[in-house]
């Protein structure tokens, strides 16, 4: 789990000038400010799923909100671990006294340690989202990109495949492990 803050919301003055032979694409560099948001997102290493919302700020309060959105989307009979950074945001006596209850005992907060965000798999989805066609490589979200985001979490990738693995490598090392427990036993 990670949050994407501060992505601009800015449409350009002028239209983007297309490509034409001799010449570059163009764009203007003035712009229309619509503010910033916050893409809270969580991504379920064993299927590619991503359940994420886009939201003005990035506090406790919103962070919450976000954990909410969790507690029902994910069924209740599973366990749900987070990867989180050190942010204090995360540890604040706001979301401490919300895993409180006894049904929130299902949450567990795992914590990398600094400098260490690599290691939280939504960032490479973040990369992916910024990268796709949909966001056509901008280094600034433009005002209709909130819902793109939501177009972009829902929509199914052909392509994902369960962190460590390589298209199936997951299934061929459980083949691999029976096969040699098989041969040492």
């Amino acid at each position: 789990m990670d949050e994407k803050s501060q992505i601009q919301a800015l449409d350009p003055t002028a239209p983007i000038l297309p490509l034409r032979p001799g010449l570059p694409e163009r764009q203007t560099h003035d712009y229309k400010r619509h503010g910033a948001t916050t893409l809270f997102a969580a991504f379920n290493i064993l299927n590619g799923k991503v359940i994420g919302t886009c939201l003005p700020r990035h506090r406790a309060k919103k962070f919450i909100k976000f954990l909410n959105l969790l507690e029902k989307e994910v069924p209740e009979e599973l366990d749900i671990h987070l990867i989180l950074d050190s942010y204090s945001t995360h540890k604040s006596a706001a979301v401490q006294r919300w895993l409180k209850p006894r049904k929130r005992r299902r949450f567990h907060f795992h914590f990398t340690p600094t400098s260490s965000s690599w290691l939280n798999q939504v960032e490479r989805w973040f990369g992916m989202m910024v990268a796709s066609r949909e966001f056509a490589g901008d280094s600034v979200v433009t005002a209709r990109d909130a819902e793109l985001v939501s177009v972009f979490i829902a929509a199914p990738r052909k392509r994902v495949a369960p962190v460590g693995s390589a298209r199936g490598q997951v299934a061929n090392h459980d083949a691999h492990a029976r096969s040699h427990a098989a041969r040492t036993a």
